[in-house]
């Protein structure tokens, strides 16, 4: 998913910004949902994979920022 945000957005740039901060702003919505709850509460299935989801989505974004980079 991070790889075809990143390709999409990328083609016109015009829109990087505007992006980029949709995207800071989707990932801190699911930090909350994630991080809201007490710790020693067990946590639903849908949550537990958003958390999952949001990790792998920065992460792809990092490895496509290397790519760049390099």
């Amino acid at each position: 998913m991070g790889t075809v945000i990143a390709t999409t957005t990328g083609q016109r740039a015009e829109l990087d910004v505007v992006v980029a901060a949709f995207l800071v702003f989707l990932t801190e919505i699911g930090s909350r949902i994630v991080y809201r709850r007490p710790p020693k509460q067990q946590r639903l299935l849908w949550v537990e994979s958003l958390n999952y989801f949001k990790v792998g989505f920065i992460y792809n974004l990092f490895v496509e920022a290397f790519k760049l980079g390099s």
